[in-house]
Parts: C-alpha cells; sequence; structure tokens
C-alpha cells in the first residue's frame, strides 16, 4: 500500500472526529501566521506559536492511540494545554499590535473553540473516571467517556457532545 492511500485510510476511520479535524484546520492557520510573523522578522514569537499551536494536532493524534483511558486523558490534557499557550501567544500579537486585529481574529476564535472541547473532553473524562469508580466498586465494566474505545481497541475523541455510559 502507498503512503497516501494509508493517509486517505486513515483520514477515512477517524471522519468526523471533531476535535481531531478543528486541531489540524488550526495547525494549518498557525504555520501561515508563523510564516507571516517571519516575515517582520518576529522569529521568536513565530516560533513558540508555530510549536504551541501545531502541538495541539499532535497530542491529538497520539491520544487516538492511547493504550488506556489515563493515556487518552493524559494526551488529551496536554492539547488542552498547548491550546491555551497558543492562545495567549495570539492574544500577545494582537495586543501587542504585531498582527493586524482582523487578520488574527479567526484564528482566535478558533483557538478559543478548541480550548472548549479539550476541556470538555478532559472534563468529561474525569468525572467518567470518579464517577466509573463509585458505581462499579469492583464490577468489571467498560466505560465510555469523551472518548471511548474504537473497533480497533484504540481510545478516540467522539466529539463535541460526549456522553458519559457504561458499558
Amino acid at each position: 500500500m502507498e503512503l497516501e492511500d494509508a493517509w486517505e485510510q486513515n483520514d477515512k476511520m477517524l471522519k468526523g472526529n471533531l476535535i481531531r479535524d478543528e486541531a489540524f484546520s488550526f495547525a494549518l492557520q498557525i504555520m501561515g501566521l508563523a510564516k507571516t510573523l517571519r516575515q517582520e522578522k518576529e522569529y521568536e514569537l513565530s516560533s513558540q506559536l508555530w510549536r504551541a499551536g501545531t502541538s495541539i494536532g499532535a497530542n491529538v493524534e497520539e491520544a487516538q492511540a492511547g493504550q488506556s483511558r489515563a493515556d487518552f486523558l493524559a494526551k488529551m490534557t496536554i492539547a488542552s494545554k498547548e491550546a491555551r499557550e497558543a492562545l495567549y501567544w495570539l492574544r500577545l500579537a494582537d495586543k501587542g499590535k504585531i498582527i493586524s486585529a482582523e487578520k488574527i481574529a479567526p484564528v482566535r476564535e478558533q483557538s478559543e473553540r478548541i480550548v472548549r472541547i479539550l476541556t470538555a473532553i478532559v472534563k468529561t473524562g474525569r468525572e467518567s473516571k470518579d464517577q466509573s469508580k463509585i458505581k462499579n466498586s469492583g464490577a468489571k465494566r467498560k466505560t465510555t467517556f469523551a472518548g471511548g474505545a474504537n473497533q480497533n481497541g484504540r481510545w478516540q475523541a467522539l466529539g463535541a457532545n460526549p456522553k458519559f455510559k457504561i458499558l
């Protein structure tokens, strides 16, 4: 199988994964902004924004292959922190008048949306873990939350409106 076929197969398998799609789209926008910042000779800000903005998607991708719920949550928590850091650098570029407000506004809005989604995933995951401990009291059950095991047994974010349930 060629590399392009593998990419297409992976994309089809994870199609409809809101946070994955948002993080990837955001990384592309960050790459464009970083290029603009470099042209303005704002190398440090460009570098910081690049690292934080592209790290979100990388951590979300890693979470999709989490070996456990704890691993999934750890990666999503890191992605959430990186999203907040990227938002900080965007605010700094905006308020420092390094990039025009018109150019940065849609990227800031997407960053804020990603922070909200990741916060919901992490919060729901932690709450379901605590709830599962209370309800299970020794019973062996499988728990799903803002992410769950897909057909391959990998943990995956389920989207913007996750629901907690015991299977």
